[in-house]
């Protein structure tokens, strides 16, 4: 069965009259007539109960009417995908990675593209803390912590990567009794902050959420880098909640810790830049909406 057929019935369901769903078609009515006949016998069931002049749809019918939207969706996505990978073999993709947010599947994700476009070539520059919309600009795609609300209308935003929070703290703290922890388990300890002062942002939320679950019994240290916020931990000062792969960090004396709180995530967004119209990024991109969907 063709996607037209389905779409021909979608419309007829629609208006519930030959005549209208033909003229809105551009067929006659016949011709629109003779295809649901066929759709009928072809799929085995009865979609439309005929009247003198009207017709109602059966239950099978409306429920086939509800799922062809969904069906002719993935379908164009899937065309889409198809389209690219036939098109677009070759070309270099310009990637920013922003705060040094290198989400570890990233690494697993740019492996696979690379292994399955071998004539696609991309380079990555780490770039600190900066005017994001601008380097939006210069880069094809662009991976960062925060979700930012004004962008113009040719750069488009959607979450990458999602990982589960981890504590941070020194080897020898309390907490790590247990291989997993709940956030009301922070109760009177000092939690520090990166990123404080962004509204927009998976630390923001991941604070909140810890100053819940705690009765607000937290002392809040702001700072303005995860880097910094390690550093604090690694001296001492507190304990930090960051993204599971950032908690495997260099500092010897500092540990990380699963937290088991549901809510506790954090998101990874990612930035295409629609207006340096290159087909490898959108290939890449594409790429990577079907790897996250494998991955869930």
């Amino acid at each position: 069965m063709t996607t037209e057929r389905l779409y021909e019935f979608l419309v007829l369901s629609q208006t519930l009259s030959f005549s209208a769903a033909a003229k809105k078609l551009f067929m006659a009515q016949s011709t629109l007539s003779r295809h649901i006949v066929e759709m009928e016998d072809e799929l085995g069931i009865k979609v439309l109960e005929r009247g003198t002049h009207s017709v109602h749809l059966t239950l099978a019918g409306r429920m086939l009417a509800s799922r062809i939207p969904r069906l002719l969706e993935k379908n164009e996505q899937a065309m889409a995908h198809l389209r690219l990978a036939n098109t677009q073999t070759s070309g270099r993709v310009s990637i920013a990675c922003l705060e040094n947010n290198i989400h570890d599947q990233l690494v697993i994700f740019l492996n696979y593209f690379a292994a399955k476009y071998p004539d696609v070539d991309f380079n990555i520059d780490v770039l600190s803390r900066t005017d994001r919309v601008g380097v939006f600009e210069h880069y094809d795609l662009s991976f960062t912590a925060f979700e930012l609300q004004k962008l113009p209308t040719y750069i488009s935003v959607s979450v990458a990567f999602r990982s589960p929070g981890a504590l941070c703290a020194q080897e020898n703290h309390r907490l790590f009794s247990n291989y997993q922890l709940r956030l009301e388990e922070l109760k009177g300890e000092t939690l520090i902050v990166p990123y404080a002062d962004e509204l927009f942002c998976s630390y923001a939320a991941v604070r909140q959420l810890a100053e819940k679950s705690t009765g607000f019994a937290l002392n809040i240290v702001k700072v303005p880098s995860v880097e910094s916020a390690l550093a604090m931990v690694s001296f001492g000062k507190g304990v930090a909640i960051l993204p599971h792969y950032m908690s495997q960090n260099s500092l010897l004396n500092v540990w990380g810790v699963d937290i088991s709180t549901p809510g506790c995530v954090f998101d990874t967004y990612v930035y295409y830049n629609e207006n340096l119209n290159n087909p490898a990024a959108r290939l890449m991109l594409e790429e990577l909406t079907q790897f996250n969907s494998k991955e869930a």
